[in-house]
């Protein structure tokens, strides 16, 4: 009788916990969601928002040029209208999302596009039967286009046009760019961590605009969850095998719809395994006394609530990591470009020195900032093992000689004698050489920081050793205390000099270095007297 009352009431407060597990689960996934809805919004509105505010520059109104439009050149000759032309590269620039800059004439007429080797490439020259054309004819107001293929750049891309007017009213053109798809990509692989998580983007016409699994079809689950998105809807339900997420994305004109697919089997990994250890408790119940029986029911519920509590605050910080570092990162880009596009006397007119001063300010801090947001987002990615690794074979000299070239002027503008010394003529290597530069960029930077004004000197080099190439960076600074080296590539932390705090580092740097070289299979390590210069070591195989 005793042995019974226990068997009712273990399973009842299996089933409670079972339950509490499901609805945390949900509720993950549901933040997930919440997070790659709000990212891609801010993506978007910052495209429009960058679109509609240009429209307003004098320099866009002007079509002075106009007359010059041919067949030959698919609107104006490359020299003709270079204000415009400028524009358009430094919008490039500050979006790098955006495929291209158009200018087209009331008619539908190629007025200029940047780059201008896509212009010469496209197949006509009037584009009035476009979706885009009449959206904005129509509406006479911002108009983003469904997913399309270019014929000109062979991929899909989404048209995002506005009316440009006179100052009496008139339409004198039609402005915008079309905007690149790999922004979703990436916001999927930072905030989206589910195993085997499904991810398809439609737009506005039910038209899939993105799938992260292009491989089994959709038809295992109900469409009436996308029209359910694509009309302002959203929630989560258990559909069959899955779990079916759905929500709207609202940014301007914009209206798309997002459906994350993901397993029950994998979303409930932990709930499965709670109701084996639950049948498991309750056969262990039918066999033994009800006073010990009580005793292992409360130790193993105890130890299930902190688990789930230790998990809890390790998925609480990804997801602030995430969170933060997205919604910071965004909004930069747009404000370094209008940084930028006010200094430039062409486009917007002379500024006074304190105004030019404040905007300098401003760019400064904002790229400090950026800096970090990515220095953390790629911290994040170690942690998780989510970072991506391209290996391929690329020469050692060469890559040494862009590395040369790219900081040839800023060593030239401080002062500081950059010194390239390798052994090494045709030796190649299979590695990640994005990654690499990037471990170089992190030592080369912190070795500016830290070299005399005077006679600064930084050195790179490599050679080969055995089975592996050894890279370094020297520099002639002030050198790191000995009884400080083994903390320096641990995250955050940060050699107390007042050169050091003067630098205003992020304390990632190193420790990112740690990670992808470490991740690549070879090893990094640093050597200093600290008192005569510093050289960092890394080392990968052949």
């Amino acid at each position: 009788m005793i042995e019974t009352a226990i068997l009712i009431t273990a399973f009842y407060f299996g089933t409670q916990i079972i339950d509490a597990e499901k609805k945390d689960t949900i509720a993950k996934l549901s933040n997930r969601v919440t997070l790659l809805v709000k990212n891609t919004e801010t993506q978007l509105d910052s495209a429009v928002n960058l679109i509609e505010v240009t429209r307003n520059l004098p320099i866009v109104k002007n079509t002075n040029d106009s007359s010059y439009i041919s067949e030959e050149y698919k609107g104006i000759p490359e020299n003709l209208d270079l204000k415009k032309r400028t524009l358009a590269k430094q919008i490039l620039k500050t979006y790098p999302e955006f495929e291209f800059i158009t200018f087209h004439m009331p008619n539908g007429d190629f007025y200029m596009m940047e780059p201008y080797a896509d212009q010469l490439n496209i197949t006509r020259l009037n584009f009035a039967d476009r979706d885009w054309y009449k959206g904005v004819m129509d509406t006479e107001d911002t108009y983003v286009s469904e997913v399309y293929n270019s014929t000109t750049l062979k991929r899909n891309v989404v048209a995002i046009r506005t009316p440009v007017f006179d100052d009496s009213g008139a339409l004198i053109g039609i402005w915008g760019g079309s905007l690149k798809l790999q922004f979703l990509q990436e916001s999927i692989e930072d905030l989206i961590l589910e195993k085997n998580s499904r991810v398809i983007f439609y737009d506005q016409y039910g038209k899939k605009i993105l799938d992260t699994d292009t491989t089994t079809s959709v038809e295992s689950f109900s469409h009436h969850f996308i029209d359910d998105a694509l009309s302002g809807q959203q929630g989560i339900v258990l559909a069959n095998d899955l779990i079916v997420a759905y929500s709207p994305i609202s940014a301007g004109p914009v209206n798309w719809g997002l459906i994350i697919l993901q397993p029950q089997h994998d979303a409930f990994v932990s709930t499965i395994i709670t109701e084996g250890l639950i049948i498991f408790m309750l056969i262990t119940f039918s066999i033994i006394l009800a006073f010990a029986s009580y005793f292992v029911y409360k130790i193993t519920q105890k130890n299930t609530r902190l688990v789930k509590e230790i998990e809890q605050a390790s998925e609480h910080k990804d997801e602030f990591s995430a969170m933060i570092s997205h919604e910071l990162k965004t909004p930069l880009v747009p404000i370094i470009g209008y940084c930028k596009m006010l200094t430039k006397k062409d486009l917007i007119g002379n500024l006074n020195k304190e105004q030019l001063e404040a905007v300098e300010a401003i760019t400064r801090n904002v790229k400090r900032l950026e800096r970090l947001i990515v220095d953390i987002l790629d911290a994040r990615k170690l942690d998780l093992n989510k970072m991506k690794f391209v290996k391929e074979e690329f020469s050692i000299s060469e890559f040494l000689a862009k590395i040369e070239s790219n900081y040839k002027n800023i060593m030239n503008e401080k002062g500081i004698q950059f010194v390239i010394n390798s052994t090494i003529k045709e030796t190649t290597i299979i590695a990640d050489e994005n990654r690499l530069r990037q471990v170089f960029d992190n030592l080369i930077e912190n070795a500016i920081k830290f070299v005399p004004q005077s006679n600064g000197k930084i050195t790179i080099g490599a050679r080969r050793e055995n089975y592996v190439i050894l890279f370094y960076v020297t520099d002639n600074g002030t050198g790191i205390p000995v009884e400080k080296q083994s903390g320096l590539f641990h995250k955050f932390y940060q050699v107390d000099t007042t050169i050091k705090r003067n630098a205003q580092g992020s304390g990632l740097g190193l420790s990112i270095c740690k990670g992808i070289i470490e991740t690549m299979g070879g090893a990094i390590w640093v050597e200093s007297d600290g008192k005569n210069g510093t050289t960092f070591y890394f080392q990968l195989p052949l």
